[in-house]
Order: structure tokens, then C-alpha cells, then sequence
């Protein structure tokens, strides 16, 4: 008898099941004590893609509040242009103040 994998027929485990007596196919070597002792798996992204999130939109609202307060500020800053962008810095901070908003209080506020 060798010790590569055997095929079986037809059985419980479905078509071509392939047994491996010796346990090279499969990590075999976590027992059920060993996964109680470990406990439940830490959830890294219920905290982490939520905080990343919001750092990124933060620094947005600081990124575009400041380029508004330049264009308001300063007389030479005021022009047509300038005026598109500071009123496209304003909509994208107000999106940006929405989205926060749902990510951190979820669809219970509108």
C-alpha cells in the first residue's frame, strides 16, 4: 500500500472523495482544543475600514475647508475660477459631512 492519496467511489462525502491516511493533504494538526482555546476570531475590519474611513474623510473636510477659506480670505484669490472651485470644495465637504454621518450613526439618521 502506498501512502498517496486513494479516490473512493460514490460515499457520504460526495463523488471521488480522496482520503489521505497520512495526513500530508490536510492541516490536521489543530485539535478542537486547541480552536477552544483560541476563541473567537478577532474581527479586524469592524473597527479598522470604519476608522481608516473616517480619517481619510476628516482630512478631506480639513483639505477643502482650508482651500475655502483661502478663496473667502484673500482678495486676490477671488475670481471665477477660484469662485467654481470653492463652491465644488463646498458640495464635496457636504457630501463628504453626509457619509460620515451614515457611517458612524448608520441609516438611523437622515
Amino acid at each position: 500500500m502506498t501512502d498517496s492519496p486513494v479516490e473512493t467511489g460514490p460515499s457520504s462525502l460526495g463523488p471521488l472523495a480522496v482520503t489521505d491516511p497520512s495526513g500530508l493533504l490536510c492541516n490536521q494538526s489543530a485539535s478542537m482544543e486547541d480552536q477552544d482555546l483560541q476563541g473567537p476570531p478577532v474581527l479586524v475590519d469592524a473597527w479598522l475600514v470604519p476608522t481608516l474611513f473616517s480619517l481619510i474623510m476628516l482630512v478631506g473636510l480639513v483639505g477643502n475647508s482650508l482651500v475655502i477659506h483661502v478663496i473667502t480670505k484673500h482678495q486676490q484669490m477671488k475670481t471665477v475660477t477660484n469662485f467654481y472651485i470653492g463652491t465644488v470644495k463646498f458640495y464635496i465637504n457636504s457630501v463628504t459631512l453626509t457619509l460620515l454621518r451614515k457611517l458612524c450613526y448608520g441609516n438611523s439618521v437622515t
